[in-house]
């Protein structure tokens, strides 16, 4: 639980900074090598531009929830081989998330930290292929999530968004609103809506760069 909660909730520049782009590197880059090597035209031509252009968001999407759940998965596994568990009389009351933690009862806590590892994972990924289409750059795109991170982080600190109710905490499992169900509904719907916004954004600017190739 130790090095879990250190590596990936209060990981600092890990959880924050890196895994972010992680996410973006399976797919993120999909759109813009196929505007490279003159590959658009001929995908385009077996499919449409809204299938096209779909499937290279979902795919995106989903491979970067995939890296991030089953490289905290792996994380997990690695770590209870060498780590003893933690048991319930080793952690306070008021510890997020606690309650799943315990000799005999692990499955629940591990359950809420793939959840969101994998809700994290499909929201950088939406962001990077989305800025993947108004420039054309595969380094930039793979940094994008760095960049979106520091935004989301700062962004309700600016505005001073109490902690129980930033995204960023929902995700990271700092803080919850009413009980863990209710928060895992709350953060579903907040990356669900962003998701739809980053789709959006890239189909009517990917149709844009389908024409003009």
């Amino acid at each position: 639980y130790y090095f879990l909660v250190f590596s990936i909730t209060i990981g600092g520049l890990f959880s924050i900074y890196l895994l972010p782009m992680l996410c973006a590197m399976p797919a993120a880059t999909g759109f813009i090598e196929d505007r490279r090597h003159n590959f658009m035209p001929y995908m385009v031509a077996r499919a449409d531009k809204m299938n096209y252009l779909m499937s290279k968001y979902i795919t995106s999407v989903m491979l970067g929830g995939l890296v991030a759940a089953l490289g905290t998965a792996l994380l997990i596994a690695v770590l209870s081989i060498v780590c003893p568990q933690i048991d319930a009389s080793q952690f306070t009351a008021d510890d997020m998330y606690m309650r799943g933690v315990t000799v005999n009862n692990m499955l629940p806590y591990y359950g809420y930290t793939l959840y969101y590892a994998f809700l994290n994972g499909c929201m950088y990924g939406g962001a990077a292929i989305c800025v993947s289409a108004y420039i054309n750059s595969v380094y930039f795109t793979l940094a994008s999530p760095f960049v979106l991170s520091f935004l989301l982080v700062q962004g309700q600190r600016t505005l001073r968004v109490p902690d129980g109710y930033r995204l960023d905490m929902w995700l990271r499992m700092r803080t919850m609103v009413v009980s863990e169900g209710v928060t895992m509904l709350l953060s579903l719907a907040c990356v669900a809506a962003l998701l739809v916004l980053f789709g959006t954004v890239f189909v009517c600017k990917g149709r844009k760069a389908i024409e003009n190739v």
